[in-house]
């Protein structure tokens, strides 16, 4: 049988560009957590949060939060805003 554009079923019409970027996004946003938190599971914690509320945040946020490059300051940050990542959101400089 062979493969054509006929035969994709559910994946004829999807942009094979944007779902390898969307790929390779998610691998930089992994890669960045895991080398800002360091271990510390506290830190990898709040970052996911972060990203949870859109890359876009996360690029915002996360320079502000974590300037040092100390993964405890991440969680400190968190602390003290009551463990709300709403409030640690508005604090740092996100939308």
């Amino acid at each position: 049988m062979e493969i054509g554009i006929e035969n994709l079923g559910a994946m004829k019409g999807l942009d094979i560009e944007k779902i390898a970027d969307a790929d390779n996004q998610e691998e930089k946003y992994k890669e960045d957590i895991k080398k800002r938190s360091a271990g510390h599971p506290g830190a990898a914690s709040v970052l996911g949060e972060l990203l949870k509320e859109g890359p876009e945040i996360y690029d915002e946020v996360v320079p502000k939060l974590n300037k040092s490059g100390i993964p405890l300051e991440i969680w400190e940050a968190y602390t003290e805003c009551d463990k709300d990542i709403k409030v640690l959101i508005e604090r740092y400089g996100g939308k």
